[in-house]
């Protein structure tokens, strides 16, 4: 919930508590009890846009995913791009990046995208 995580050891029902920037529950809109629903557009709006926001400001930026194997890393960042409304943080950012920079073009402004993704 929010931005804590609570995972329960089965055998001793021990429950310990794991504090992050942001913490998305995005298993299930029907799930009770462990936090709203993250859709994508939740965690673009959340995360991509204030990322967006620093880049167009000439800022540089750093997205970490973190997490158990299966836990929707890759689906966070990357999505389903051929299915509208189910992509991900970096191609949304990418698209709206590039857009932006179509509207600066006409202000004779000049930009460089430099991006590295990286999956361990």
């Amino acid at each position: 919930k929010g931005s804590k995580t609570w995972v329960t050891n089965p055998l001793t029902d021990e429950m310990k508590e794991f504090k992050f920037d942001f913490s998305f529950q995005s298993s299930s809109p029907d799930e009770q009890g462990i936090g709203d629903y993250a859709s994508q557009d939740t965690v673009y709006c959340l995360l991509g846009v204030p990322m967006l926001d620093n880049c167009l400001e000439g800022k540089n930026v750093c997205l970490f995913a973190y997490g158990q194997t299966g836990s929707g890393k890759s689906y966070s960042m990357l999505g389903k791009p051929s299915t509208p409304g189910e992509e991900g943080v970096i191609p949304r950012v990418c698209k709206h990046l590039f857009q932006a920079m179509e509207k600066d073009k006409e202000s004779g402004a000049k930009h460089t995208v430099d991006i590295q993704i990286m999956e361990i």
